[in-house]
């Protein structure tokens, strides 16, 4: 309780600090995307606000973007606790898109994760022996953290750990340098080349090629996360997955771990107070730049027609978990909302901030 209390005090701090410092001199254009402890010195900004996104960030008029949190990163390593290996793999150079993998540790023996035996006597050949593989999509308000912060790597370490899956962690484009949809589109890009590369045959990444089975393939986010999981999940079911081959892929899980959802009208657990609907509205408005309503699909699964689910051809593909976070579950409550097949099921799981 100390720390937390501690760690909000530091926050309020900073935040006061950023606001109430003179501005500094112009020394040249002004710098987007730089990060709380690189920008607070001012950077040549006038100090007139833009959008006070409270308490993740601040857009100034000048286009200078200034985090308060979410901006500490760890790099790749094996995890001392529980053996488990990670390293950062750029998908797209062009585009800025990058992903972190996440290896068991009985596969972790190497740097390329080409020696070792799995605990079922296999050495991470074909069938059987390969592991699950789950894509996963860091939370943070579409504006902060990312798959290489302390708060997910810590988390999938210890779900690698214990569930002995192939993470996929992705490192998608934030707001608001980057408005939706291009997180969406990172999202699918990043699916897409992990399926790509855990293909038999078909991969150049030595862990997915050698280690991931296409056939059990999971998505999970948590937070913002969770929402282009479930706009990953729809466009599979909108475009499919299959290589344009033989090879045809289903998800066969989804989970949704206090997934950011809202809408125009509350549903149940969902506040009524309409101040703070309208602030939630415009918040929406802040991360998507226009092209999604409040009532689109991406936000409200309970306006979205469920034909897209039909594209999952599994047994119990869906899971959404409630949590301690405070307050009501609101993401779950809206997904519970959605018509959908009854093979679309929910069930609890942990999140990685709770």
């Amino acid at each position: 309780m100390a720390g937390s209390f501690s760690s909000a005090l530091l926050l309020l701090l900073n935040m006061a600090g950023a606001f109430l410092a003179p501005p500094a001199l112009p020394s040249g254009p002004a710098s987007v995307g730089t990060s709380a402890s690189a920008s607070a010195d001012g950077g040549g900004d006038d100090g007139d606000v833009d959008f006070f996104f409270f308490p993740f960030l601040v857009l100034y008029k000048s286009g200078r973007v200034q985090r308060f949190m979410g901006t500490d990163t760890v790099p790749a390593s094996t995890d001392p606790a529980t053996g488990v290996a990670s390293r950062d793999v750029v998908v797209d150079a062009a585009a800025g898109l990058a992903v972190r993998l996440y290896l068991p540790p009985s596969l972790a023996t190497n740097p390329t994760g080409t020696a070792g035996t799995d605990d079922d006597g296999g050495g991470g050949g074909s069938g059987s022996n390969r592991l699950p593989l789950l894509v996963f999509y860091h939370g943070g308000a579409f504006v902060t953290e990312s798959a290489f912060s302390p708060t997910y790597h810590r988390y999938l370490n210890a779900l690698v750990s214990r569930a002995r899956v192939l993470v996929v962690s992705v490192e998608y484009h934030l707001t608001p340098e980057h408005r939706l949809p291009t997180a969406y589109d990172d999202a699918w890009a990043a699916l897409r080349w992990a399926l790509a590369n855990a293909r038999a045959g078909t991969g150049t990444d030595p862990w997915l090629s050698r280690h991931a089975d296409p056939a059990r393939l999971f998505l999970a986010g948590d937070s913002a996360g969770g929402n282009i999981a479930h706009y990953v999940a729809l466009r599979a079911g909108w475009e499919g997955l299959g290589d344009g081959g033989a090879a045809v892929t289903t998800i066969r899980g989804l989970a949704l771990l206090d997934p950011h959802f809202w809408g125009k009208r509350p549903v149940p657990s969902e506040t009524t107070d309409e101040d703070t609907r309208r602030w939630r509205e415009r918040t929406w408005s802040f991360v998507c730049g226009g092209p999604y309503g409040i009532d689109d699909p991406v936000i409200n699964p309970a306006r979205a027609c469920w034909s897209p689910w039909r594209g999952w051809t599994c047994s119990a593909p869906g899971a959404v978990r409630t949590s301690t976070h405070s307050g009501p579950a609101v993401g779950p409550a809206r997904w519970n909302c959605m018509r959908r097949p009854a093979s679309i099921t929910s069930t609890s799981l942990t999140s990685p901030t709770a």
